[in-house]
């Protein structure tokens, strides 16, 4: 897969502003700024070029990885997503902090988020399967805890559970019976997502009585299941990360790291001045609003990174301007988790 010049960075503008990053703005140097970094500057020039060959060297050997292990892609994204929804928040977490906060039982509270969990995790996890860039996300992480958690030899699997037993289980509840260890992917997956249906149907009954008996606001009860479930994917997003990066990424994760630590020890304004250390920054002349639309396109940037697109944006500038904090976001991502495997 080759990818016009460039085009290596121009994922970065989809997560920025999910991740707060206020400094991506059109924001001029001072004078203050610029005297200061004067007797720095050649200092900083040489480690901003440093800064971009590890960037393209980064996402050439992570692109490299997806093309061998193409999963990898769902997976960055799914991380790269949920640390987004864990950043700016998810629907009703700010409603359930402040309900929790003035109500006069917090304990009890909590009770409702644990029984609802589980009845509306299901429902929550249909929804999302009902999105086809979500569904593409979870995918591989579903494969892989469903055969690790059934196979009896798997790191995953429970004291006297066996795939004998979930299938026997299926049978008893009236489900679709299935092998969870099935080595054909597409078959399994269809069957996982039927399953999964299934179970949140069988579900509504207790669903109904949370809501209609029990009293639970229905926001509260869907904030369970969302929370529920989002830390659950994290979890196995986390686990496939650690087994789907090779250490070549990893390393050339912990460059990008160190050479933008290295800029800030120069100077720690230096991204405000970053026109001033290469021809390569322009300024950002287009009104963020006009940016909005992109800052969500999840399955263009899982597209992106596993080649089956070249470019997702035309205007260069946004492009160059933002590159710089969505690459160590990424890295940020893999050295948390794969330096503990």
């Amino acid at each position: 897969m080759k990818h016009k010049n460039g085009v290596l960075v121009t994922i970065c503008i989809l997560v920025t502003a999910c991740f707060g990053l206020d400094s991506c703005s059109a924001t001029e140097p001072n004078e203050q700024d610029i005297q200061l970094a004067k007797e720095n500057m050649q200092q900083l020039k040489q480690a901003y070029k440093e800064y971009e060959e590890a960037i393209a060297y980064f996402l050439k050997v992570n692109e490299e990885a997806i093309q061998k292990q193409p999963d990898l892609a769902a997976v960055e994204v799914g991380r790269l997503r949920m640390d987004a929804m864990e950043r700016t928040g998810w629907p009703s977490k700010e409603k359930h902090s402040k309900f929790l906060r003035s109500s006069e039982d917090p304990n009890e509270v909590h009770k409702m988020v644990v029984r609802c969990s589980s009845s509306f995790g299901m429902k929550a996890m249909v929804e999302l399967l009902r999105d086809p860039n979500w569904a593409w996300e979870l995918r591989p992480a579903l494969l892989l805890a469903y055969r690790l958690e059934w196979d009896p030899n798997g790191p995953m699997s429970r004291e006297g559970l066996s795939k004998n037993t979930f299938m026997e289980n299926l049978k008893e509840k009236g489900y679709t019976v299935f092998d969870p260890t099935d080595p054909n992917d597409e078959r399994l997956w269809k069957n996982i997502k039927r399953y999964e249906f299934e179970m949140a149907e069988h579900l509504e009954p207790v669903r109904r009585r949370f809501l209609e008996e029990e009293g639970v606001p229905k926001w509260l009860a869907d904030y369970a299941g969302l929370y529920t479930l989002i830390n659950g994917t994290f979890t196995l997003h986390t686990y496939c990360l650690r087994l789907y990066t090779p250490e070549k990424v990893v390393d050339a994760a912990k460059r990008v790291r160190e050479l933008l630590h290295k800029m800030r020890r120069i100077y720690p304004g230096w991204s405000n001045i970053q026109h001033l250390l290469t021809n390569n920054i322009t300024p950002l002349d287009i009104d963020p609003s006009e940016i909005e639309p992109f800052f969500h396109r999840w399955g263009a940037l899982r597209q992106f990174l596993a080649g089956e697109i070249d470019t997702i944006y035309e205007n260069e500038a946004i492009d160059t301007r933002v590159r710089l904090y969505f690459t160590p976001k990424l890295a940020d991502i893999i050295l948390a988790e794969c330096k503990k495997r």
